[in-house]
């Protein structure tokens, strides 16, 4: 009897020594997602948890309202660039990322020099340089529909802009994802809306989720 009680008695300090330990050996680092507390958490120092969380999609890229601004974009790269301590989970996310964005860079400055010479001309150029001919087709075929006048029209502009930075690098986001959750770094977070509070989150949610494109039409006036 005695024996048995001694072997739980271990038992309990061993599980005790394990949770302390993953206590320990996991580091965790208070975040904001969609402007709501979270926490990072994995077993890497909190400066690397910091330059993951920099380059994460939600905060990386520019801000939904901005994402036809050349300057914002640009700023947006700079920042990805500069951010460094990252785990090699995450290299080749940042290397597309970075790709993605010198592409959308390019586009947004053609768009604005289209937009004051009130030509497609500048526009046209860049898609010819830099999307190869089978990847441009579709692209240019849709530019060029555009009476120069419309390219002011951000409603427009936005599938182009899609499908010319789709061309030049895919959305690399589910890259972060599966590189994060590789080396065990997850998001938990617990978001709020409407007065009620949902599940803690897995970690694995898409970081920018789909928004609907803003129309430049009055909504419809509703019947009496």
């Amino acid at each position: 009897m005695s024996y048995l009680k001694r072997f739980f008695q271990i038992a309990i300090i061993s599980g005790a020594l394990l949770l302390s330990f993953d206590i320990w050996a996991n580091s965790q680092l208070d975040v904001t997602l969609f402007g709501q507390p979270c926490l990072l958490q994995g077993p890497l120092d909190k400066s690397k948890l910091q330059a993951i969380h920099s380059i994460s999609p939600e905060q990386a890229l520019p801000a939904y309202e901005n994402r036809l601004s050349s300057e914002s974009t640009r700023v947006a790269l700079l920042k990805v660039k500069k951010i460094a301590g990252l785990p090699a989970a995450v290299d080749l996310y940042k290397e597309k990322l970075v790709r993605r964005l010198e592409g959308q860079v390019a586009f947004l400055e053609a768009l604005d020099s289209s937009r004051s010479a009130k030509n497609l001309t500048p526009i046209i150029s860049i898609i010819e340089k830099l999307l190869s001919p089978d990847k441009r087709k579709e692209v240019e075929a849709k530019i060029k529909k555009l009476d120069p006048s419309r390219l002011f029209s951000n409603d427009l502009i936005e599938p182009i802009f899609q499908a010319f930075s789709d061309a030049i690098e895919p959305d690399p986001e589910d890259l972060f994802h599966r590189g994060i959750k590789k080396i065990g770094v997850q998001y938990i977070c617990s978001f709020e809306a409407e007065g009620e509070t949902d599940e803690p989150d897995d970690g694995n949610q898409k970081t920018r989720p789909a928004q609907p494109a803003q129309s430049s039409k009055p909504a419809p006036k509703k019947k009496d």
